[in-house]
């Protein structure tokens, strides 16, 4: 988990997903209801699992995802991660995350 605060307002992870747990869509709405985003279109996750990634685009919401074991674990293909993600990157790092979505730091 990337959890920079001076880059991110809010960082969630899996715990306070408990209730609802990805990929349930309700995951995505009470994260974003916790922040007050009420235009999913507005919010960007960073995802390693395809399936999850699937939903919360399903939702509206921006997806950056991440490669690595999750992903190949699932077997997910790079044009099945291509046709969902606006961008993808390697790792979590801030570099990555400037070069993949630059419109977030300006």
């Amino acid at each position: 988990i990337f959890e920079d605060s001076r880059c991110f307002k809010h960082v969630f992870g899996a715990q306070f997903l408990r209730d609802a747990p990805k990929p349930k869509p309700e995951a995505f709405r009470s994260t974003l209801d916790a922040v007050g985003v009420t235009d999913p279109s507005r919010a960007v996750i960073f995802e390693d699992s395809l399936k999850n990634a699937k939903a919360a685009k399903q939702l509206g919401m921006k997806v950056v995802f991440v490669t690595g074991e999750t992903c190949d674990a699932e077997g997910a293909e790079l044009g099945e991660i291509d046709a969902v993600a606006d961008a993808v990157i390697a790792s979590v790092s801030l570099p990555e995350l400037v070069k993949a979505m630059p419109e977030l730091w300006k």
